[in-house]
C-alpha cells in the first residue's frame, strides 16, 4: 500500500509541475493614489470643521476613487460671514470675506494646509477672520487647483 501511495504521489508531482510554456500575466492594477499634478478630476469631501479654530478636515479623490496626494500647496479657502436679516436694496446680501491662498504665483501661503495621511488634509487659517463674532451665519469654500483639474465650487455652511 505504501508503494502505491508513493508512486501515485510521484506521478502527480511530475505531471503537475510541468509548464505549458505560456507566461503568467499580471493584470494592471491602478495605483491607489495620484499626485495633484496627475489628477484629471478632483472630488473634495469635507469630514469636519472646528468651530473654534475654523480648521477644516477633508479628503481628496479623483473620479476613479484614487486618493490625491501632494495638494497641500495649491489651495484657496474662503470664509464668508453673513449677518442676520438686513433690509437692503441690493439683491446680494451684505457679507464680509476672508480669503486664504497658496499657489505657485503667491509668495508664502496664507494659512497652513497639511497632508495628515494620503489624500487626507487639514487646513488651518493663519488667523481668524475679524468678523467671526459679528456674523450670524458663517460659510466657507475650498478650491483645490491642479494642472489638469480643479474641484467643483461649493459653498458650505458652518453648523
Amino acid at each position: 500500500m505504501r508503494k502505491i501511495i508513493l508512486v501515485s504521489s510521484l506521478v502527480w508531482w511530475v505531471t503537475a509541475c510541468g509548464s505549458d510554456g505560456s507566461e503568467t500575466t499580471i493584470p494592471d492594477i491602478p495605483d491607489a493614489s495620484v499626485t495633484l499634478s496627475q489628477a484629471d478630476s478632483i472630488r473634495l469631501t469635507v469630514d469636519s470643521v472646528s468651530q473654534d479654530t475654523l480648521s477644516i478636515n477633508f479628503r481628496l479623490t479623483n473620479e476613479q476613487g484614487q486618493v490625491i496626494t501632494d495638494a497641500a500647496s495649491s489651495y484657496e479657502v474662503m470664509y464668508l460671514g453673513f449677518p442676520g436679516h438686513k433690509d437692503s436694496s441690493f439683491s446680494v446680501p451684505w457679507h464680509e470675506a476672508k480669503r486664504f491662498v497658496c499657489d505657485a504665483k503667491t509668495t508664502g501661503c496664507d494659512g497652513e494646509m497639511i497632508e495628515v495621511s494620503q489624500g487626507v488634509y487639514q487646513f488651518t487659517p493663519g488667523n481668524l477672520p475679524d468678523f467671526i463674532d459679528s456674523v450670524e451665519t458663517l460659510k466657507y469654500s475650498i478650491t483645490i487647483r491642479g494642472e489638469l483639474a480643479s474641484n467643483t465650487f461649493q459653498l458650505y455652511t458652518l453648523t
